[in-house]
């Protein structure tokens, strides 16, 4: 009676989820999010080959598909914890941004707010000063345009997000399809071709 030796990956699968917990970043500076994306990234590869060589292992197996259906199932597992992370360093590196870009508006305004009218225009502005734009209105025509594009880069970085959201939903549907196409042809139950139309 042989006894199965339980894989490595079971110990690492097992404590994944307190070395995630640990390896959080709750507000990572712009240098640390660069590492900490690099270490993502570095971790995601090792992953990826780790699990592509335990495929390999199970075509020596009789049971290849539930030993390749296992394996994907914990593939998604480990990786999903690592998107968790990245999505994690995302949100703190939109939320630096916004920060930034809010104080930037501040010291626009304040800028603006502190500078006095040129002499040359000083004696136009007392003739006219309905034609002198106010401080307060260049400030938030200003706050405007840093506003609009912000929005637009928050738009592009949600949007690039989804993206990579559906490439990885429609890649699990297309490795459940596969698993299941391959359950079926081993169990022999291949579908039978289109009948040929008939000639005109």
């Amino acid at each position: 009676m042989s006894t199965s030796r339980p894989s490595p990956w079971h110990a690492l699968l097992r404590g994944m989820p307190f070395l995630v917990g640990l390896a959080m970043p709750l507000a990572a500076p712009a240098a640390e999010a660069g590492d900490e994306r690099a270490r993502i990234q570095a971790e995601r590869e090792v992953l990826e080959d780790r699990f592509a060589a335990e495929r390999e292992a199970c075509s020596r197996q009789f049971a290849v598909t539930s030993c390749v259906q296992a394996s994907r199932l914990r593939e998604r597992e480990a990786l999903s914890a690592l998107r968790a992370r990245q999505h994690a360093l995302d949100e703190a590196t939109l939320r630096e941004r916004a920060a930034a870009r809010q104080a930037e508006i501040e010291r626009n305004r304040q800028r603006v707010a502190a500078t006095p009218p040129p002499a040359a225009l000083a004696p136009a502005a007392r003739a006219q000063p309905a034609q002198v734009p106010r401080p307060a209105a260049a400030a938030s025509k200003a706050e405007a345009v840093e506003t609009a594009a912000a929005r637009r880069a928050d738009a592009a970085s949600r949007n690039a997000q989804a993206a990579r959201l559906r490439r990885e939903r429609a890649q699990e549907t297309q490795d459940r399809i596969a698993a299941r196409q391959a359950e079926r042809a081993r169990q022999g139950k291949v579908p039978a071709p289109l009948p040929t139309p008939p000639a005109p």
